[in-house]
């Protein structure tokens, strides 16, 4: 009985261990994205050739296009760029993550 209370002792403590900090690679030059290059797109109509246009002007890699109060992933991409679309299909955002 003393070593199961021992064992569960020692593994309640485990969990309060403080975590180490993991590295974190550099992002690599020209991957990341960057939206102030295209305050002037906010307003237009979300067509793929804006879209593009807006991917291209911020450096992104990737685009992630949504309809105003679509849920979302909390997920963070420094080189995705996300365009969110307004009801009347125009820019509404345009932010990083």
């Amino acid at each position: 009985m003393t070593r199961m209370l021992t064992f569960l002792l020692v593994l309640g403590c485990v969990g309060c261990a403080p975590v180490q900090p993991t590295a974190v690679a550099p992002v690599a030059p020209g991957t990341e994205c960057n939206v102030s290059k295209m305050i002037d797109l906010i307003g237009e109509r979300a067509t793929p050739a804006v879209v593009e246009r807006a991917q291209k002007r911020s450096g992104a890699n990737t685009v992630r296009r949504y309809e105003t109060g679509s849920m979302l992933t909390q997920d963070f991409r420094s080189d995705r760029l996300n365009v969110e679309v307004g009801e009347l299909g125009r820019i509404m955002k345009l932010s990083c993550g």
